[in-house]
């Protein structure tokens, strides 16, 4: 609880949310109760307590946070730093918290499966594998309310029912007024243990923070390269930006990962996951969108640091030291790879799935152009990916209509919905939020400006 000490005696008393005041003020109580009775204490007990705690922290950290990301330009780094280890200190307590549940047998089986030991992600890992080339692959099938076994008696794991009892239950649970996420727990520990809505404002915070410091530092450094211009220079130009924020970029792609991934249920067999394909990428609700965006944008990034970064002194046309030795590693194939694919399923999701939905497009598009300028073959990286020449055909209608429009925003929505913030050049939702949530813990209001 001492991790909020630093941003709260910075947030004079008439500023301080009261609700969640009262939330930490509970979290403390409880505190102290399951101190005194150490080590007998009840699991449900620790869960309240980090429940409060956590949704009163990010409640109560959101003004501090919304000032630095109003002005970054001039944010004093070590209230960044304080911010970071808020939110990743609490990312770390709710992976032992998930560690017990695990130990007690109270999850489901193969939750883990999507985020590795801790639960959380409360380290973020700078590695770049299969797995997150995959983001949300996952059944996503509920937001994994703990409630669902707060009882204790273990059976979290129990067996799987069919599919046609499964049907049934929803039925049942929909006629009777509830939620299809309240009845059907699943998802990563995270998930299973706080629930998606608590759990994804957590990892959204963790990583949209991180991606506006990136952006707004790789922007500044590139001083606002125009769309239109030569590809092979912007990559050149973005890669040199980029590069002192390789490891922020990653940690930062990791962490919104996460939020994609929260609802993967890594049990499931292959028939149980036929979900819509917007599902499968792990778009929940606008912000699972904007979290796509962002990781496509902060992929790109990392791949021109990785191939172009390293030769910051050659001029243009000159061979970085990455190109030249070819990308021995394979840090920036795979960057590539993900970069492409993170692309290829934002416009797939915005200019198909959801038709309409009025989310520009307009970003996304230049970075496909400019991965196209590089010495990769973009259609040999989406060789895996369903959709593609339904996307190629959907932005070709797009164009289309534009020509006949002369100009007039059509389609997925580069229309007058746009709105672009921190140069990310997104439009049509969310904020630096958490999800579903409309309190500010998921910070839905303004705070780094993605506004409709």
């Amino acid at each position: 609880m001492a991790l909020l000490d630093p941003i709260a005696a910075r947030t004079p008393a008439d500023k301080a949310d009261k609700d969640a005041q009262k939330r930490l003020s509970r979290a403390k109580i409880l505190r102290n109760v399951i101190s005194a009775k150490l080590p007998s204490c009840k699991l449900d007990d620790l869960k309240t307590m980090t429940s409060e705690w956590l949704h009163g922290m990010l409640e109560a950290s959101y003004p501090f946070e919304r000032e630095l990301v109003d002005d970054l330009e001039h944010a004093n780094p070590d209230d960044l730093a304080q911010l970071t280890a808020l939110l990743d200190g609490a990312a770390e307590c709710v992976g032992r918290l998930c560690g017990l549940f695990a130990l007690a047998g109270r999850l489901k089986s193969g939750g883990g499966g999507a985020e590795g030991d801790d639960g959380s992600g409360a380290a973020p890992s700078s590695a770049v594998d299969d797995h997150s080339q995959g983001g949300g692959q996952g059944d996503g099938d509920g937001d994994g309310d703990a409630d669902a076994d707060a009882d204790g008696d273990g059976d979290g794991g129990g067996a799987r029912m069919d599919r046609a009892a499964a049907a049934e239950l929803v039925r049942a649970a929909v006629a009777s007024g509830a939620g299809f996420q309240e009845v059907v727990p699943s998802g990563v520990p995270g998930t299973q243990v706080l629930g998606a809505d608590m759990y994804e404002a957590l990892c959204w915070r963790r990583g949209a923070l991180r991606y506006y410091v990136a952006s707004g530092g790789i922007q500044r450094a590139m001083g606002g390269a125009a769309d239109g211009s030569d590809g092979a220079e912007v990559n050149r130009r973005a890669g040199r930006a980029a590069a002192p924020h390789a490891s922020l970029i990653e940690a930062s792609v990791d962490c919104l990962q996460l939020l994609l991934d929260a609802r993967l249920d890594a049990s499931a067999p292959p028939a149980d996951r036929e979900l819509p394909r917007v599902l499968q990428y792990g778009v929940y609700s606008d912000t699972h969108l904007l979290a796509l965006a962002f990781i496509s944008e902060l992929a790109y990034w990392r791949w021109a640091a990785a191939e172009l970064g390293a030769g910051a002194g050659a001029g243009a046309g000159e061979a970085s030291e990455s190109e030249a030795r070819g990308d021995a590693d394979g840090t920036a194939r795979r960057w590539f790879g993900r970069a492409a694919v993170a692309v290829h399923r934002y416009l797939h999701t915005v200019d198909v799935l959801m038709e309409g939905c009025m989310w520009s497009t307009k970003r996304s598009r230049e970075l496909l152009r400019l991965l196209g300028c590089s010495r990769h073959d973009v259609r040999a990286a989406l060789e895996a990916e369903v959709g593609v020449e339904e996307r190629e055909m959907a932005a070709l209608k797009l164009a289309e209509g534009q020509d006949a429009a002369d100009g007039g925003g059509a389609g997925g929505g580069d229309g007058g919905m746009e709105c672009s913030v921190s140069d990310s050049g997104y439009a049509g939702g969310g904020g630096p939020g958490g999800g579903s949530s409309s309190r500010k813990r998921g910070n839905k209001k303004k705070g780094g400006g993605h506004k409709k």
